[in-house]
């Protein structure tokens, strides 16, 4: 496979039900596709889907490359998603997210340097993070939390976050990095 290396690559596997109801609204899918459920690759200079499904070594390439191959999801943006407990939405203004999510869903975006930094804790990013479901833009603190081994948005949190947007423990969250804007993106998924 050759790609220009300003093409984004999505991945996207419908489910059985989306199968179904495509066939219904008369869209066609190639016959193999529904067989097989292969993933569908998109590309974004490319309005069409095709069927695509690495090979081996071409998997292995992106991998060595730490590059994502893509979200294997049902059309789902959220990269990372959270079930914000008491220490997110209590006093301490602080989001804590996992580790190893960080690491796949954002570093492979971000320079050697900047991760670098950040992983040793040694950097506090001044970050904006864009509320999609307001459509407003927030800056927050990004740093390591070196005790935990994970990852936090601090500073106005509580007040940007929290507060404005009524979250209490239970909420759950979407957050995924946005490479063309350079930013996190943020959604409220659902409501206790």
């Amino acid at each position: 496979m050759i790609q220009s290396a300003t093409m984004k690559t999505t991945w996207y596997m419908p489910t059985k039900e989306e199968e179904e109801k495509l066939a219904k609204e008369g869209k066609k899918l190639q016959e193999n596709q529904l067989l097989k459920r292969e993933l569908i690759m998109i590309r974004a200079d490319e309005p069409e889907c095709h069927n695509f499904f690495p090979t081996k070594e071409e998997e292995e390439t992106l991998i060595k490359q730490r590059k994502m191959f893509g979200k294997i999801c049902n059309n789902d943006p959220w990269e990372i998603k959270k079930i914000l407990k008491a220490s997110d939405v209590g006093h301490l203004s602080r989001l804590l997210l996992v580790k190893e999510n960080v690491e796949a869903f954002v570093f492979s975006y971000w320079d050697e340097q900047t991760v670098e930094a950040v992983k040793q804790g040694k950097e506090r990013l001044q970050v904006k993070v864009r509320d999609e479901d307001t459509m407003s833009d927030h800056w927050l603190l990004f740093t390591r939390w070196t005790s935990n081994r994970s990852y936090i948005f601090q500073g106005n949190w509580a007040s940007d976050f929290v507060k404005r947007r009524d979250l209490i423990e239970g909420d759950t969250i979407g957050i995924s990095w946005n490479p063309s804007s350079s930013c996190f993106v943020f959604s409220v998924l659902s409501r206790v």
